[in-house]
């Protein structure tokens, strides 16, 4: 009777033990693929905010030439080229604020992305020279705040 008992006993600890082994290998598998998709959206922001800084960058440089274009001694030839060049730029500036949508998940950070669209557009509109620089200097501190707001999300 004893060898009985010692034998459901070894059986119940066998098992026990499996089942433990097996929730704890659960839970660190769990984690371990938490860690892996939290990292990889890390890296996907990140990369996707740094692609929307330079997309708004080089729309800012188009919409500055665009700028120059109609206000210098340049004919409408040169005008339409850096129309064309601006609208791209401005369609790529487009396409990087959709990513960061997408992944941001965070309201102020793509009110401040839409908001840099905005104000980016407006540069050509500028009526002297001083009020394009003013204009292109808003574009550079309102992109800072970006920067600074997607950095403490990155963190």
């Amino acid at each position: 009777m004893t060898s009985i008992l010692t034998a459901l006993v070894a059986i119940a600890g066998t098992l026990s033990g499996s089942l433990v082994t097996y929730l704890l290998q659960k839970r660190m598998s769990a984690r371990a693929e938490q860690f892996a998709q939290s990292a990889r959206l890390r890296e996907e922001r990140l990369s996707a905010y740094g692609e929307f800084a330079k997309a708004i960058m080089d729309y800012r440089h188009a919409e500055f030439a665009r700028w120059e274009a109609r206000h210098g001694q340049g004919g409408d030839r040169e005008l339409q080229d850096a129309r064309a060049v601006a609208h791209q730029k401005r369609a790529a500036a487009w396409h990087a604020f959709f990513t960061v949508q997408l992944l941001a998940g965070d309201a102020p950070l793509i009110g401040a992305a839409g908001n840099l669209l905005e104000i980016t557009s407006d540069v050509h509109h500028a009526s002297d020279e001083a009020d394009l620089q003013h204009r292109g200097s808003l574009v550079r501190s309102e992109l800072a705040d970006f920067v600074a707001l997607a950095s403490r999300q990155l963190r």
